[in-house]
């Protein structure tokens, strides 16, 4: 995917959503990476130098995909938590939280909080980049088909729910959990692997995965003993 952008960069043609470009189209609509500015300094700089006519300079490509991804989650936190009180409704009136310091760019508290849950988990920055970056939004039940797991994953997918559905212990549950947490432990480590390469097509792939695993974590949590 990437190899066809550049040659489409070449032509002059830069779609919006080329990874160089996504963040200043984005901006327009408020990123959630905006929001956060400590938490993600200096996003836009890494853009800046990058000739959209010719994809030149895509080490630095691959840098701002880096730099969204390898998020400091006990910052954000911090960040998020700080902003929150800002944009309480009982202060609100007093002062708003801001974006940048631009007092002309206040956000409310729903939109604060959906895109510090967006950008704390794994899956769903994953997600988000990936949409802002590429135009697929995974988080459709149909998206295209060549990005869906192959045969055998899905098979595997399959055969681990099977096996929730005849777990009837406690000791049964915390095993399977344990293993399905090792496992999504996996895949985020390399989307990270990924996502400092600058390997959309990788990074797709992984978060497909990651999404049907999380499905499957979810499950678990739900899972109730059979009377």
């Amino acid at each position: 995917m990437l190899r066809i952008i550049l040659k489409e960069a070449n032509k002059g043609q830069i779609n919006k959503f080329h990874p160089t470009t996504f963040l200043t189209h984005s901006l327009r609509y408020i990123s959630y990476f905006q929001i956060f500015p400590k938490s993600f300094p200096n996003i836009t700089d890494l853009t800046t130098s990058i000739d959209l006519n010719t994809g030149n300079n895509i080490k630095r490509n691959h840098a701002l995909l880096s730099k969204l991804w390898n998020v400091d989650l006990y910052k954000l936190r911090r960040e998020y938590r700080s902003l929150q009180s800002k944009s309480h409704p009982d202060l609100i009136k007093q002062q708003s939280t801001t974006i940048d310091g631009d007092t002309n760019k206040s956000i409310d508290s729903s939109l604060l909080n959906r895109a510090y849950q967006t950008l704390k988990s794994p899956l769903k920055r994953a997600q988000y980049i990936l949409k802002e970056a590429t135009g697929v939004d995974l988080t459709s039940e149909e998206f295209p088909e060549k990005f869906k797991p192959d045969a055998q994953i899905l098979m595997q997918i399959m055969m681990v729910h099977e096996t929730l559905e005849e777990i009837t212990t406690e000791e049964e549950i915390i095993k399977l959990k344990q293993e399905n947490r090792a496992r999504m432990s996996e895949i985020i480590n390399n989307l990270t692997d990924a996502f400092n390469k600058g390997d959309l097509d990788k990074t797709i792939e992984l978060a497909v995965a990651l999404k049907y695993w999380t499905n499957l974590d979810d499950a678990i949590k739900e899972w109730e003993p059979k009377n």
